[in-house]
């Protein structure tokens, strides 16, 4: 579910909490893949502590990337924020949890993609903004489909 999110998103300098005060949701450990069979991109998510994931994005022949993230509520409505820190830029990504369908082993989400988000200045701004657009569409990327592999 970060594959849309690492798609060119600008980063904010600032989370939705901070420190982190929701913890971890077990539903969300595990592997997934944008395809049920396809292993050649994958997001792992693992328990760093009761409130953090550590996410491994794997790709196919490059280097596995790792990334820190948890979890936020903003109106009863669950955000993953996901630090990134590539060398050049770092920051907070945010995804929108839509759903989460044990059943079907899929969660459905999109992405936070708002060019203004690396101009506030502090996690009230951030969750204010976020809050404002909660139901925009053009606030958000595409809706991504992932499923669990392991």
């Amino acid at each position: 579910f970060l594959m849309v999110l690492f798609a060119g998103c600008d980063l904010s300098k600032y989370p939705i909490d901070d420190p982190a005060v929701i913890k971890i949701d077990t539903r969300l450990l595990g592997t997934w893949s944008e395809k049920k069979k396809d292993l050649s991109e994958t997001y792992t998510l693992t328990k760093k502590d009761n409130f953090h994931y550590l996410v491994t994005e794997k790709k196919k022949k490059e280097k596995p990337e790792k990334y820190t993230a948890y979890l936020s509520d903003v109106a009863h409505t669950p955000f993953l924020n996901v630090y990134c820190n590539d060398g050049k830029d770092s920051g907070f990504l945010f995804i929108k949890i839509i759903d989460v369908n044990t059943a079907k082993k899929r969660v459905t989400t999109v992405s936070v993609k708002d060019t203004t988000m690396k101009y506030l200045t502090s996690t009230a701004e951030v969750r204010a903004l976020i809050t404002n657009n909660l139901n925009n569409p053009a606030f958000y990327s595409d809706t991504a489909y992932m499923y669990k592999v392991k």
